[in-house]
């Protein structure tokens, strides 16, 4: 079974792509780092809802967060806790010399039309370029596939 390059799905059907099973605690966040496998999935909603401000918008005293992606390179902000020298943020800088591969599913909206979670566009593997700043950190990465 092979993850197809803009294909949607939900979220509860990719971990199978990496032969693992689906735990809503692990699953459902931003950065997903299985303990099995080297690889790194990252998940990201391109509009956030009220609670976040994002895109430069105005401050709401929330955190804030910019996911920004066009044809050839994603910018996304990390949660709020990572530093370069957490496990998740050496984990994503060190990817390539770690042997891990980052794979991306993004999508516009949390929720779709009907109330329910919006599936998730692949968008194949990613590679890290650079990052600024900390607590999140914003980190760029040249899309592969594209």
């Amino acid at each position: 079974m092979k993850l197809e390059i803009n294909k949607q799905y939900k979220r509860d059907e990719i971990p199978k792509y990496f032969g693992l099973e689906f735990n809503q605690g692990s699953w459902c966040n931003g950065h997903v780092c299985p303990k099995d496998i080297t690889d790194q999935i990252l998940f990201v909603t391109v509009k956030k809802s009220d609670l976040y401000v994002y895109n430069h918008g105005e401050s709401t005293g929330r955190e804030h967060y910019e996911d920004k992606i066009n044809t050839k390179t994603v910018q996304w902000s990390s949660q709020a806790s990572t530093t370069e020298d957490s496990k998740k943020g050496s984990g994503i800088i060190n990817h390539e010399k770690n042997g891990s591969k980052i794979h991306l599913f993004v999508r516009e909206t949390k929720l779709n039309s009907l109330g329910k979670a919006s599936a998730f566009k692949y968008l194949g593997t990613v590679k890290y370029t650079s990052h600024t700043g900390e607590k999140p950190m914003n980190i760029r990465f040249k899309l592969e596939n594209q």
